[in-house]
């Protein structure tokens, strides 16, 4: 029945196998309550105390239950489960290395789902997985970062991105692409792909040249030095905003006619040219309607340092549209613009109407 792989899982998911034997007093119904230690017990009552067998036992029937067809949403569930649930409890963790590798090959949430077991089973089990930072990179989606589970994938790709020995080229087409994508996203998604983006240069300061590198210009180098940075002119917008289609600024050329060598829609990071763009993205940012976006946004023109903190995702991954606007409305503001421009004099009224000297 369909419900029966449901059923099986929920039971299997409230089981943990003991770390050591089991002591007598915990197993009344396998012996008299007159017998006070394991070895006045028959041989085969036991055998059900070792902390081996229990392992054994439970290892064949996850292994059962995976091998029935499971529904898409029992699936998810598990491959969810599978790093905290059963990976821990396993002697041989890599026995799962299929049905976890085979989740992460199908992309959308499934693959989502399979980050953690598969990150566990590279990083503590030595398993090789040719091209995970590949797949990961194509994972980097609008739908994945605004979707239900964009918290957990905001948390592990912030995991996968920070150690130190990964190639330049590889977090620059990251931090490129998240900046890409935070150009089009609604408020709060563009906030925390921003954040990633942030936290990722702030862990691989070679490639921060992103955030100061000029464009050049489509027909050759700036030799008049008017290529303007991120940080030196805030003012400056390098290329459409977030009411240009995404395909026309991908392609479109930008101030003064530079264009950006970004290759937005290349699978292979290696290939994105990222290192030979800059973050123009994030200048168009600063400038955001959204307070959330602009003020993220414009970390990135402050000094960086030794001890410049991270930001913090989970308050931005569990945020939506409301709460931002509830965060804005709460908020004291100790200036309000009342007019386009500040008054230069002292105004009369003039049949009701302010006139300015």
């Amino acid at each position: 029945a369909p419900a029966q792989p449901q059923r099986l899982a929920d039971l299997l998911l409230a089981v943990r196998p003991p770390t050591t034997d089991v002591p007598p007093s915990k197993a009344r119904l396998l012996l008299d309550l007159r017998l006070k230690t394991a070895k006045d017990l028959p041989a085969a009552a036991r055998v059900l105390l070792l902390h081996k067998r229990h392992r054994r036992e439970f290892c064949s029937a996850w292994r059962a239950l995976l091998a029935c067809p499971l529904p898409t949403a029992t699936y998810c569930r598990l491959l969810a489960a599978l790093p905290d649930a059963v990976l821990p409890y396993v002697p041989r963790p890599l026995r799962y290395c299929d049905l976890i590798s085979d989740g992460y090959a199908r992309g959308g949430v499934e693959a989502l789902l399979s980050l953690k077991g598969l990150f566990i089973l590279m990083q503590r089990h030595n398993l090789e997985y040719p091209r995970f930072y590949r797949r990961l990179y194509g994972l980097v989606t609008a739908e994945a970062l605004r979707g239900p589970h964009r918290a957990l994938f905001a948390t592990e790709l912030q995991l996968f991105l920070s150690s130190v020995a990964l190639p330049a080229y590889l977090t620059a087409a990251f931090v490129k692409r998240l900046s890409r994508i935070a150009l089009f996203a609604p408020p709060p998604s563009a906030a925390l792909c921003l954040a990633l983006a942030y936290n990722v240069l702030l862990k691989h300061p070679a490639i921060r040249l992103l955030i100061h590198r000029p464009l050049q210009p489509a027909d050759g180098p700036d030799t008049n030095g008017a290529a303007a940075t991120i940080a030196a002119t805030p003012a400056a917008t390098i290329a459409a905003t977030t009411t240009a289609a995404p395909a026309a600024a991908a392609a479109s050329p930008g101030r003064d006619g530079a264009a950006d060598p970004f290759l937005p829609d290349e699978a292979d990071p290696a290939a994105a040219r990222a290192l030979d763009s800059c973050l123009w993205e994030v200048d168009s940012l600063r400038r955001h309607h959204a307070p959330s976006v602009s003020s993220v946004a414009a970390l990135f023109a402050m000094p960086w340092g030794a001890a410049t903190p991270t930001i913090q995702l989970e308050p931005l991954s569990m945020a939506d549209d409301g709460s931002l606007l509830h965060v804005e409305m709460v908020r004291r503001i100790r200036y309000v613009a009342l007019a386009m421009g500040r008054p230069s004099g002292i105004g009369l009224l003039k049949d009701g109407f302010a006139i300015q000297d």
